[in-house]
């Protein structure tokens, strides 16, 4: 088990209210964090399996994960800067939130 911190459970509990994966600033742009900073936990989160997310390359490797030259490329307004562009809550997440 992890310490989250509010945004953390903010960004977890706006990805339950999805069904699949989601673009990600359709779901969690209106949470108003820093791009950078929301890719940074996404990453985390995916790494923890808690989430799935994808990136312009297809899968999203975490970056903890990622051979160099492998993760998609960043488009403002579409992209977050680590190329993650869908997003969705897995059911280890899922179960998570309910803990």
């Amino acid at each position: 088990m992890f310490q989250l911190e509010d945004t953390d459970l903010c960004i977890l509990n706006a990805l339950q209210k999805t069904g699949t994966l989601t673009p990600v600033f359709q779901v969690l742009g209106h949470l108003g964090i820093e791009p950078g900073e929301l890719g940074d936990g996404l990453e985390l989160f995916a790494g923890r399996r808690l989430i799935r997310v994808q990136g312009l390359s297809g899968t999203f490797v975490p970056r903890m994960n990622r051979v160099e030259g492998l993760g998609g490329a960043f488009t403002p307004g579409m992209t977050l800067p680590n190329g993650i562009y869908n997003v969705g809550l897995t059911a280890e997440g899922r179960q998570f939130l309910t803990k």
